[in-house]
C-alpha cells in the first residue's frame, strides 16, 4: 500500500497524516490490495473522511487507471547530437550521435532505474536505510541520466519527476523528509537535480530558449489575468464554491451579511464571538470569497465583514479555503520544529556575521520567543528584508498612525507595538489598511500575516518569498505540484523555490549527522 499512499500524497499534498492513515485503512477495508483497484472505489466510500472536492480529486485520477493511453509519438529520422559529459559534467570535444526511432509517449511509465549499475557502497546505505552521501547522489544523478538520455536526450521535468518517485518508492531514504514528514512530495529534490542534469546536457540549445523568451515577452500582457488567477488559487482546496449552501439565497446572504456588521458595531475590544456569529460567518463563506475574488480592496471588506478578520474567524476561513488548520500547526509545528533549526544555524562554524548578531542580540534579550528568532533568522539566511514581514514601532503609536506611515508595504505585515524584546500587543495589516489590532503573540501575528495572503489572493512579498515557502512547507505542509504564491517577475521552473530547497537539504543533512 506504500506506492498508493505515494499517490494519494501527490493528488492531495496538503492532507494531514493522520487522515492518510485513515483512509489508507478504508481502502483496506473495502478490498483494495493494489493500485489497479482503485478504479472500482466510489465516491461514497470516501466521503465519510473526506471533504467532497479531495474524495472527487482522487476518484477523477482513479478512474483513470482503466484509459492508460498507449499513443506512440513518432519521432522519424531524428538525430540528436549531444556530448557525453553525463559522468563527469564537464565539456567533452568528442560526441556521439543519438538516433531516435520512436519515444512512446508512456515511457517513463516503464522506464527501469539501471539499480545494477550503482556503486556498492551506495546500493548498501541504501538498502541500511540510510540516506545517501552527496557524493553517492551525485554518481546515482549521473548513472540514471546516462541511462535515460539514451532513450529520450530531453525528457522534461514531469517525465523526471515519475522517475525521481520510482527511486523514492524502492528507496525511501531519498526522500525529502524533515521532522518525520514528507516535505513537497517527498522527490523535488531528486526531480530538480535531474533537470539541472539535463539542462547542463543540453546547453548547446540555448539560443533556442532565448528565442523562446523573447517571444513569451511579447504575450505577458495578455496572459497577465491566467497567470494571476493561478497564482490567487494556489494551494486552496475551495477557493470560490461553485453554489450558494443549501437553504440559502443571495436575499438571506445579505440578510446575514447585516446581521453580521450589527454585532460588529456592538462588540468592544477584547469580545469574544459567540457562536450565532460563528454559524453566520460559517453560512456565508460563499458570498465572502465572492467579494474577495471580485478584488473587492481591503477597505471595503473591513466595512462589509469587520467579523471576518478577527483571529479565531480568519483562521477557519483559512481552514475552509485550504484544508490548512493553523491554530492546531502553531501548537505542534513549533514545539518540534524551531528548536531543531536554532540548533541548525547555532551549529554553523563559519556563520555569516549577521547571523550571529542575531544570535547575540537575541541571546541577550532573552524575552524574545523561539519562534520569533527563526524567523529573523531565515530572512537573513535567504538575504530578505525583515521589513517585509513584520515593523516594530513605539508602542505609542495608533492603527491609524500605522497607516499612514510612509514605508508600510502594500503585502500582509506584522506591526510590533514596541521593542522587540517589550512587545506587548501587535498589529496586522494588509494593503496598508490594519486588519486586526488585538494580537497577543508573535506567532499567532505571524501565522494572521500568511494567512493574509491566501485569503486576499495576494503574492508573496518578493524579499520575504523563501521565507514565507518555508513556512508553507515545512510548518503547514502545505505542497501543490504546480504554481507558485511567489511575484510573476519571480516564477521559477520547478514547484519548489530552490533556496527553500536547499536549506531543506541541509536540514535534513544535519538531522542525519
Amino acid at each position: 500500500m506504500e506506492i498508493i499512499r505515494c499517490k494519494i500524497m501527490k493528488i492531495l499534498p496538503s492532507l494531514q497524516s493522520n487522515i492518510l492513515d485513515s483512509l489508507i485503512k478504508i481502502l483496506q477495508d473495502i478490498g483494495v490490495a493494489a493500485e489497479d483497484d482503485l478504479k472500482y472505489v466510489q465516491e461514497s466510500d470516501l466521503t465519510t473522511l473526506l471533504r467532497p472536492i479531495q474524495a472527487r480529486k482522487l476518484i477523477d485520477v482513479w478512474k483513470q487507471l482503466d484509459s492508460v493511453p498507449t499513443v506512440a509519438t513518432p519521432v522519424t529520422n531524428t538525430t540528436s547530437t549531444a556530448s557525453h559529459i553525463l559522468a563527469s559534467g564537464s565539456d567533452s570535444s568528442e560526441s556521439t550521435p543519438v538516433t531516435v526511432q520512436s519515444i512512446p509517449i508512456d515511457w517513463a511509465e516503464d522506464y527501469a532505474i539501471p539499480w545494477q549499475s550503482m556503486p556498492e557502497e551506495l546500493l548498501k546505505d541504501l538498502k541500511e536505510g540510510m540516506r545517501p552521501t552527496p557524493s553517492g547522489r551525485r554518481e546515482f544523478i549521473n548513472i540514471t541520466a546516462q541511462s535515460i538520455y539514451k532513450i529520450c536526450p530531453k525528457p522534461g521535468k514531469k517525465n523526471l519527476s515519475k522517475i525521481a518517485r520510482k527511486a523514492v518508492e524502492v528507496y525511501p531514504s531519498f526522500s525529502d523528509v524533515w521532522c518525520d514528514e514528507i516535505v513537497a512530495g517527498g522527490c523535488e529534490s531528486l526531480a530538480r537535480s535531474f533537470v539541472v542534469k539535463f539542462e547542463n546536457l543540453n546547453r548547446r540549445d540555448a539560443f533556442s530558449s532565448v528565442k523562446r523568451k523573447l517571444k513569451q515577452a511579447e504575450k505577458d500582457d495578455s496572459d497577465n489575468d491566467r497567470q494571476l488567477s493561478a497564482s490567487s488559487k494556489y494551494g486552496c482546496l475551495n477557493w470560490q464554491p461553485k453554489i450558494l449552501p443549501i437553504g440559502e439565497s443571495s436575499e438571506s446572504q445579505i440578510e446575514k451579511q447585516n446581521e453580521m456588521i450589527q454585532i460588529s458595531s456592538i462588540m468592544k475590544p477584547g469580545d469574544e464571538l459567540n457562536e450565532q456569529s460563528l454559524t453566520l460567518l460559517e453560512a456565508t463563506y460563499y458570498s465572502q470569497r465572492k467579494d474577495i475574488n471580485n478584488l473587492k480592496n481591503v477597505s471595503f471588506l473591513l466595512n462589509n465583514w469587520p467579523l471576518l478578520f478577527s483571529e479565531k474567524v480568519f483562521f477557519c476561513h483559512f481552514y475552509t479555503l485550504t484544508g490548512v488548520n493553523i491554530a492546531e500547526i502553531m501548537q505542534t509545528a513549533t514545539e518540534t520544529k524551531v528548536t531543531r533549526i536554532l540548533n541548525f544555524f547555532k551549529s554553523f562554524q563559519n556563520k555569516k556575521n549577521s547571523i550571529k548578531d542575531i544570535l547575540e542580540k537575541y541571546d541577550e534579550e532573552g524575552e524574545v520567543s523561539d519562534f520569533q528568532i527563526m524567523i529573523s533568522l531565515l530572512l537573513e539566511h535567504f538575504n530578505e528584508k525583515t521589513e517585509a514581514v513584520f515593523i516594530s514601532v513605539d508602542s505609542s503609536v495608533t492603527a491609524k498612525d500605522v497607516e499612514s506611515m510612509i514605508g508600510l508595504p502594500i503585502t500582509p505585515c506584522l506591526i510590533s507595538s514596541g521593542d522587540d524584546s517589550v512587545a506587548t500587543s501587535y498589529m496586522v495589516a494588509a494593503d496598508k489598511k490594519i486588519i486586526n489590532e488585538e494580537i497577543k503573540s508573535f506567532e499567532t501575528g505571524f501565522f494572521m500575516v500568511f494567512a493574509a495572503y491566501y485569503i486576499l489572493n495576494i503574492e508573496y512579498a518578493e524579499m520575504a518569498g523563501a521565507t514565507l515557502e518555508f513556512i508553507q512547507r515545512c510548518f503547514l505542509r502545505m505542497n501543490p505540484d504546480k504554481g507558485s504564491k511567489a511575484s510573476r517577475n519571480k516564477k521559477k521552473k520547478c514547484a519548489m523555490n530552490q533556496k527553500v530547497l536547499s536549506l531543506l537539504n541541509k536540514l535534513m543533512h544535519f538531522e542525519w549527522c
